[in-house]
């Protein structure tokens, strides 16, 4: 990419908001742009297979394909599954474009309110958050290296320190069953987003055919993979000489709820009544919140996106000058989709309106938030790690 030169792919059928894109990123001066064009879906995966692209910008409406079904294609194609997109959609679709979001796009852009500075940022966001995956995967794959030469090692001293080799055959078996449980994203993300799609076409049976199809296909796979971890034991926390131990798989979630509406807090512990591993505090205000934060171990947070205290980007601007590493899921009201999207910018790992809070769509982001924060933690340790080898 040359630091700072990209190969922008658009994906447009209208010429004039393609012209409007390539104006507004001309004139900007700390980046240099490439253009590559397609009017069409098809044409689209035709390019990403050919050409060298940093980013995409993707248009919902397109004459052959819509933009959530292309992005499912594109996300379970691993070829190109790994490029950054920028959803693009007109005023008044911003929950379709969110749904995008979880669907694997990288940011979203309504087009009636884009500006220059909004467009560079987002294509800025996706190429460098592409850039920290790539790192992430380098070091990855140098923990794996150092692993094997550890292997090694203790094939060396077994005779010695049988005990011992035990526990470390217990870590890898519990390493390999986070690895695994890993591998469940990818067809989870086609499987959700088929069904997405399948609830939108209802009336079209040859679409819904497919959607079948793709669908039964992610669950196969995801049959295999649960095969693979139903054989790996879960065990209690076990201490290890230097301060190393192993952490139970089925613990508990403590959950701290920031909200001050009575009416609100308790639909959501009705809600979580359902779940026993789920435990759940209550603050009204930010400073009764971070009370409990320093208090104890808080594993999430539901926050209310607008308290009287404050805004929820007011929270999380407060946690990170605290150092204060949680994830956090933003409860909004209906139709605060822009300002949850902003939140995420911010931060925030998920958000979930008000009126869609269900047990089904409340575990799956928790599971979902906590998993991303899951992944973070294991980039810093790797961090840390190689750096004192280094």
């Amino acid at each position: 990419m040359g630091g700072s030169q990209y190969r922008l792919l658009i994906i447009d059928d209208s010429s004039e908001d393609r012209l409007l894109y390539r104006r507004l990123l001309k004139g900007i001066t700390h980046h240099r742009f490439e253009f590559i064009e397609a009017d069409t879906a098809t044409k689209g995966i035709e390019r990403l297979h050919t050409e060298k692209i940093d980013c995409v910008l993707m248009d919902y409406n397109l004459p052959d394909m819509d933009g959530l079904e292309l992005l499912v294609e594109l996300m379970s194609d691993k070829t190109v599954s790994g490029i950054p997109i920028v959803f693009l959609t007109g005023q008044g679709n911003e929950t379709i474009a969110v749904n995008a979001m979880k669907s694997g796009a990288t940011d979203y852009l309504v087009k009636n309110l884009m500006t220059q500075d909004l467009l560079s940022r987002a294509i800025t966001y996706a190429v460098e958050k592409k850039i920290s995956e790539k790192a992430l995967q380098k070091k990855t794959d140098e923990l794996q290296q150092s692993v094997e030469e550890l292997e090694k090692a203790n094939r060396q001293i077994i005779e010695q320190q049988k005990a011992l080799v035990e526990e470390e055959r217990l870590k890898v078996l519990l390493q390999l069953a986070g690895a695994t449980a890993h591998e469940l994203n990818q067809p989870l993300m086609v499987l959700l987003g088929n069904i997405q799609l399948l609830e939108m076409d209802q009336d079209d049976p040859e679409k819904i055919l497919k959607y079948i199809k793709k669908i039964e296909a992610a669950g196969q796979r995801i049959a295999d993979i649960v095969k693979k971890i139903q054989t790996i034991r879960h065990h209690e926390v076990k201490h290890y000489p230097g301060e190393t131990s192993i952490l139970k798989i089925d613990q508990n979630v403590t959950l701290l709820s920031i909200e001050d509406m009575d009416e609100d807090y308790n639909n959501l512990t009705n809600i979580l009544s359902t779940f026993e591993r789920f435990r759940l505090l209550r603050a009204r205000s930010f400073d009764e919140a971070f009370q409990l934060i320093q208090q104890g171990t808080i594993d999430l947070i539901l926050l209310d996106y607008q308290l009287p205290c404050g805004t929820g980007i007011e929270f999380l601007i407060e946690m990170d000058a605290r150092n204060i590493d949680i994830p956090v899921v933003v409860v909004t009201g209906q139709g605060d989709e822009i300002i949850a999207s902003k939140a995420i910018q911010a931060g925030a790992y998920d958000y979930l309106p008000k009126s869609k809070l269900g047990a089904i769509p409340l575990s799956r982001i928790i599971s979902n938030s906590l998993e991303k924060f899951r992944l973070r933690q294991e980039v810093k340790q790797y961090r840390k790690i190689f750096n004192r080898g280094n």
